[in-house]
């Protein structure tokens, strides 16, 4: 019954973010879902004894999606070394769980690039200007995103 609450509440304002001229309720809508999304991996991976680094995860996964709506996909593989890096410093910096470095390490990236990057392909795709294919198929971003969701939705099975 949660679920069915929860999907009438939040699907009509998923439908107006892909439908409206501007696609900033869209980004909003991803950083949220993308916030609860990896705070929710990086609980399970912490469930299960995987120790994670949860801020420089988060700061990471906003920069990845702020270049997805600043169209810059070249500034991701950056933003992914850098998190990288950082990581492992930050991990190296504890002598008493230098065990368990590698680990926080490939936790905390991978959470990054599993929901971070793949949340932003969708921004990406409502970030693209209809002059592209206005000719052709006009409002071609929020006509993918519709088939996107629906199948999603379709496919949930429960």
């Amino acid at each position: 019954m949660k679920r069915i609450l929860t999907a009438a509440v939040v699907l009509p304002v998923l439908f107006v973010s892909i439908w409206i001229e501007t696609p900033y309720l869209f980004v909003a809508l991803a950083v949220v879902a993308t916030i609860l999304a990896l705070g929710e991996f990086y609980n399970l991976a912490a469930r299960i004894g995987c120790p994670t680094q949860p801020a420089l995860g988060f700061v990471a996964a906003m920069i990845v999606i702020g270049c997805f709506v600043l169209e810059r996909a070249d500034w991701i593989v950056a933003a992914l070394a850098a998190l990288v890096m950082s990581s492992m410093a930050l991990a190296l910096g504890k002598p008493d769980q230098i065990k368990k470095s590698l680990l926080a390490v490939t936790t905390t990236v991978s959470g990054v690039v599993y929901v971070a990057v793949l949340a932003g392909c969708l921004v990406g795709v409502r970030m693209m200007p209809d002059s592209l294919t206005q000719p052709l198929t006009p409002r071609l971003s929020s006509k993918l995103l519709m088939m996107f969701f629906a199948m999603v939705i379709f496919a949930d099975t429960g």
